[in-house]
């Protein structure tokens, strides 16, 4: 009998600790954003052409009041971005966001009262893989290809939409486990 009160206090307080570790696990739990957007070059040697990329982040440290920015710190949105932009003179390829001349404290996403209005991003311009010279400025696009003319695209982003939720494994698998052991003793034990 007493090993029976024993063990039901054990797992009780397992079971405690358990959901204290699952409930505390915020960044496991962030909700993340994704939204694809094109940029359509409108002058110069690319004049017609589109592009196509895609960026994630975190909103929940959003107010909703006022201008607000997120950067890629996992503390201040985790933003992520990807832009796949190709010139005659330049290699196709994926620009991300640790390419932005102001790493980390750029590229950023930009709201106005919650609502998303674009992101700033500038690239750095390479010499040795003579990658052009990007620059995001919320729906303005700018790109150099010899890092001096500077020809222009309109961006045009979808609605952010929710990614899959991604769980930590360990942390979701923990309490089932210590359930299911619970219930076997339980039902052992009777």
């Amino acid at each position: 009998m007493a090993s029976s009160i024993f063990l039901k206090a054990f797992l009780m307080s397992l079971s405690s600790i358990t959901l204290g570790l699952f409930s505390s696990a915020e960044t496991s739990f962030a909700i993340m954003l994704q939204s694809n957007f094109s940029v359509n070059i409108v002058d110069g040697p690319l004049a017609g052409n589109t592009y196509t990329g895609d960026l994630s982040f975190d909103n929940s440290s959003l107010l909703g009041i006022g201008d607000e920015r997120l950067t890629p710190s996992p503390a201040n949105g985790n933003l992520k971005l990807r832009f796949s932009f190709t010139t005659a003179e330049s290699q196709p390829k994926i620009y991300t966001g640790l390419e932005d001349n102001y790493f980390p404290d750029f590229p950023r996403a930009n709201f106005q009262d919650g609502i998303f209005l674009g992101i700033d991003y500038n690239s750095r311009f390479s010499t040795i893989s003579q990658a052009p010279v990007l620059d995001f400025n919320l729906d303005d696009f700018t790109y150099s290809p010899t890092g001096f003319i500077g020809y222009s695209g309109v961006i045009s982003y979808g609605t952010p939409v929710p990614v899959p939720f991604d769980y930590n494994h360990e942390i979701i698998l923990l309490p089932i486990i210590v359930t299911i052991f619970g219930i076997r003793e339980i039902q052992r034990k009777k």
